[in-house]
């Protein structure tokens, strides 16, 4: 990258090294790796070896997230090691699927914040907060 032979797409060298970087402490170390935006509902003690599925858009067919042209070492990554480890025993990790983690598309995140427009504006949200709830 830094010799300009690897095109690093559409995110900069030093978010590609931020990247890596953190997957490779999480390889190392253990732990738990979250955006800073991320809001916790539940407690994420009991989470094992457990990595949350990436969502794509039902029209474009595109991830929703970090969707870029470098993505082969980062969200991609995980989905070529899963294919590789699966079935062998001494790799025990579970796949939790995108709504574990993301209850509320991100675009749509920001109504959660807001008042209401209306009553049946309200009712909608409503209905979400208790579909999350029983997640």
């Amino acid at each position: 990258l830094k010799k300009g032979n690897v095109d690093p797409g559409l995110i900069s060298l030093g978010q590609n090294s931020s990247n890596l970087l953190r997957l490779a402490l999480l390889y190392k170390f253990g732990g738990i790796y979250l955006d800073p935006n991320v809001i916790v509902l539940e407690n994420l003690s009991k989470l094992k070896n457990t990595i949350g599925a990436q969502t794509v858009d039902s029209e474009t067919k595109n991830h929703t997230r970090l969707n870029n042209v470098w993505g082969h070492n980062d969200l991609y990554l995980v989905s070529r090691v899963v294919v590789r480890v699966n079935g062998r025993t001494r790799f025990n990790f579970t796949v939790l699927p995108p709504s574990a983690f993301y209850p509320v598309d991100w675009r749509r995140v920001q109504s959660f914040f807001m008042r209401p427009r209306n009553e049946q504006h309200s009712k909608l949200l409503h209905k979400k907060l208790e579909l999350i709830n029983k997640r």
